[in-house]
């Protein structure tokens, strides 16, 4: 019987479990991701101000140091979530990365373009945020008397309109394309086919994602909180998604801060070994 009660003495049963406890040999992939953190903090915390010629140098340099940011903390978040046993809602974490790997690598295509293009579209995004506040509160509360401010938005979303392509499959983006169009565009296609596409079902609570979250067992219900053994290659797969895309993101920071010697550089390598002939191929993810 599922009760709450019995699902809090497993939650409770669970302080200390570690995955490496079922799967042995999974210490060595800790202990990368442990260094590859460590390596990544390094280098995200040696910039310490942005210095660019223009605005959207400027501007592509900000993403490129609020994604690698973003990354880490998902990055950290994954880690603790997989010794937990807990692999479904890692995939919601490790799919957010994926995304905002995408748009990195398509802004980084043409950054004197795109990088603005991005930086800009906060006002589209406050104006949908305004709109669905005077929808559910019958008045955008927050911006009372705020008349100027409200037509700033207003302007700025109309001019980042009009520059929409008319052919554009996904003119409610800021890219004005699909993600998987971004994706095809910067070298990504093969991830976003055999990971982010397939990880959408847990994001989106798909019937197929939720029967991994309770089984039906002899003496009853029961939820899905510790790992099983037959999923080792799983976990493999997501640790290593999740160390690729902090790589290949922090590579492209140490690019666009024109980092002369790159200290990613021997992780990546490392990654390449160690992960080698699980999932997708090194070569398909790593940076150029």
């Amino acid at each position: 019987m599922l009760n709450k009660k019995s699902w809090c003495e497993k939650i409770g049963g669970l302080r200390g479990f570690s995955a490496v406890s079922l799967f042995p040999s999974f210490s060595r992939y800790f202990n990368y991701m442990d260094r590859l953190w460590n390596v990544s903090c390094e280098i995200i915390s040696s910039i310490t101000k942005i210095e660019a010629s223009s605005s959207s140098e400027l501007c592509y340099k900000g993403i490129a140091w609020m994604t690698t940011g973003k990354c880490l903390k998902s990055f950290l978040a994954i880690e603790h979530l997989i010794k937990l046993g807990f692999h479904q809602d890692t995939l919601v974490l490790l799919r957010s990365m994926l995304e905002s790997m995408i748009n990195l690598f398509y802004i980084s295509e043409d950054p004197v373009e795109r990088a603005e293009r991005f930086v800009r579209y906060v006002e589209v995004e406050s104006r949908r945020f305004l709109y669905v506040s005077k929808e559910v509160y019958g008045e955008i509360s927050l911006l009372s008397g705020h008349d100027s401010r409200i037509k700033e938005i207003e302007e700025a979303v109309c001019s980042f309109k009009s520059e929409y392509d008319p052919d554009s499959r996904k003119p409610s983006t800021w890219s004005g394309i699909t993600i998987f169009d971004m994706a095809k565009r910067a070298g990504l296609e093969d991830i976003y086919k055999t990971f982010y596409k397939l990880q959408s079902q847990h994001v989106h609570g798909s019937p197929r994602a939720l029967e991994s979250y309770i089984e039906d067992r002899q003496e009853g219900l029961a939820l899905v909180l510790v790992p099983d053994q037959r999923e080792e290659s799983l976990y493999m797969n997501i640790i290593m998604h999740a160390c690729y895309v902090l790589i290949c993101v922090v590579d492209k920071l140490e690019d666009a801060f024109n980092k002369e010697e790159k200290e990613i550089a021997p992780l990546m390598e490392e990654c390449k070994e160690l992960f080698k002939g699980i999932g997708v191929r090194a070569s398909q993810v790593s940076p150029e």
